[in-house]
């Protein structure tokens, strides 16, 4: 191994790490160009440097023993030509918590961590004829007209019966496909299978049970069926898990398809609305379908929230595109969703409703559940103004996305308060804080003294600076512009 080593602790999901990485991958200043610690994976060689630094936000860099800082002072040294001047330097000796690690090993414990997060294996589908295909697969070859010659249209008066097919066409689909099916009764007996496993369902009644290969019979695939909740392409007939472990797989599966194709330049979601990976991600999202909310803890129900929320923002913006315009970005957030264990879960109800105990959002007037809506029940009451930190809303100015868990929640929701908040400025001369435009719009969430609430969370000079001020009260908010753009590539 090189003695001259890079390293960066980074988190998945965090547009200045994906910043910082790909400056030094094209700089190429040693081999590998830096060797990445994932703060979530080793979080206690993260206490270890953020106690060394004294600074608790990502990504920290590190060249040799010596601390950059983050990716806007990578930035900077790299333009002073101060990287350059370091890289020729003799002073390599590593601090001993942080050569705990080789750069061989740390390569291969994320190689590790990365056959881990592919081997999600993709639902198969049983056939009555000892045959086992992939859902994903099945659906698409039997979508596919020229594969399987299945006529799927508009049926009925003025069309109005959309994207159906008829039984006798599906019955010499699965005869066509390459499925080992000899005759149309097994071709039936294969129709019944798939009906069985809900990837289509009988137009007037969606849950009859008997597949019929008459010529009258009307089908629509379960991925036509029109459901706001995104989640419902397939319906899950699995046994329930535990909600947090779905939700962190399925959050950690999300982030692997993220991770090839996110740039310095973005997230190009296009790419990922196409590919495999993102396909198998829709399937097994699912799964949610089964989480009974009402069962969970205060800090699991939070946690979950967090996680579910930031996985359908990435989600949304893949399968439909990011919205432009108040309107469009209006209608996104209260439509675009999850179905939650039989309830549809919009953007909208995940943070007003569940998150901040069912008040008012922004641009609504009135909070998201009704009086008699069941899903009351599932609210998390009071509200921990922290959530802010963590919701990721996919805009620049959003903080960086993280896996929460029950177990580690306060302790991450601090790291994420520390990031949201680590632009914050403070005016000493007129006693005047700025902060996110967030904690304006969401005042009542931070109480009636916000700056000593926001005050753990602040950068050290910033609260040195409002200490030596008579109290808090004496310091006023201002607010910076928010940034609505989305991390999505431009074209």
């Amino acid at each position: 191994m090189s003695a001259k080593r890079i390293t960066v602790f980074s988190i998945g999901g965090c547009s200045h790490c994906r910043l910082a990485k790909a400056l030094l991958s094209r700089l190429q200043l040693s081999s590998p160009p830096y060797v990445e610690i994932d703060v979530e994976r080793f979080p206690h060689r993260y206490t270890k440097a953020a106690e060394a630094t004294g600074v608790s936000t990502v990504p920290l860099i590190f060249v040799g023993h010596v601390f950059i800082g983050g990716n806007t002072e990578l930035h900077d040294a790299e333009a002073a030509g101060k990287l350059k001047e370091l890289m020729s330097g003799d002073s390599w000796a590593m601090p001993p918590w942080l050569d705990e690690f080789t750069a061989e090993e740390l390569c291969q414990a994320k190689r590790d961590e990365q056959t881990h997060a592919s081997q999600f294996p993709e639902p198969k589908v049983d056939l009555p004829n000892g045959f086992s295909v992939g859902y994903s697969e099945l659906l698409r070859m039997l979508k596919e007209t020229s594969e399987s010659g299945l006529s799927i249209a508009d049926r009925g008066l003025f069309w109005c019966k959309k994207q159906t097919f008829v039984g006798a066409d599906l019955v010499k689909a699965v005869r066509r496909l390459p499925l080992g099916v000899s005759d149309d009764r097994e071709a039936v007996r294969v129709c019944q299978s798939l009906m069985d496993v809900r990837m289509f369902h009988d137009y007037e009644q969606e849950r009859n049970a008997k597949f019929s290969p008459s010529p009258a019979a009307l089908y629509r695939f379960q991925v036509d069926a029109g459901s706001p909740s995104l989640n419902k392409q397939r319906i899950f007939l699995g046994t329930p898990r535990d909600p947090n472990v779905v939700a962190s797989e399925l959050r950690r599966r999300l982030e692997q398809v993220l991770n090839n194709y996110a740039d310095a330049d973005g997230v190009d979601y296009p790419a990922i609305a196409s590919s495999s990976e993102f396909a198998a991600y829709v399937d097994a999202s699912s799964e949610l379908q089964t989480v009974d909310l009402s069962q969970l803890d205060r800090n699991s129900r939070i946690a979950f929230g967090l996680n579910v929320y930031n996985m359908c923002i990435l989600h949304g913006y893949a399968a439909l595109g990011s919205p432009e315009g108040w309107i469009a970005k209006w209608k996104f957030f209260n439509n675009v969703g999850y179905d939650i264990g039989g309830h549809h879960y919009s953007l909208n109800d995940i943070e007003n409703g569940l998150l901040r105990g069912n008040r008012t959002g922004l641009g609504s007037f009135s909070p998201p559940f009704a009086s008699s809506d069941t899903r009351l029940s599932t609210i998390v009451n009071p509200v921990d103004y922290r959530i802010h930190f963590g919701l990721n809303c996919g805009a620049k100015s959003c903080p960086p996305i993280k896996v929460y868990s029950p177990g580690e929640l306060d302790k991450q929701l601090d790291l994420a308060g520390a990031a949201f908040l680590s632009g914050s400025t403070f005016d000493a001369s007129g006693k005047r804080l700025k902060v996110s435009k967030i904690v304006s719009w969401y005042a009542e969430d931070f109480g009636v003294d916000p700056v000593a609430t926001l005050l753990p969370h602040l950068p050290s000079h910033v609260v040195d600076a409002i200490r030596s001020c008579e109290g808090t009260h004496d310091v006023s908010l201002d607010f910076f512009e928010y940034d609505w753009s989305t991390n999505a590539k431009k074209s």
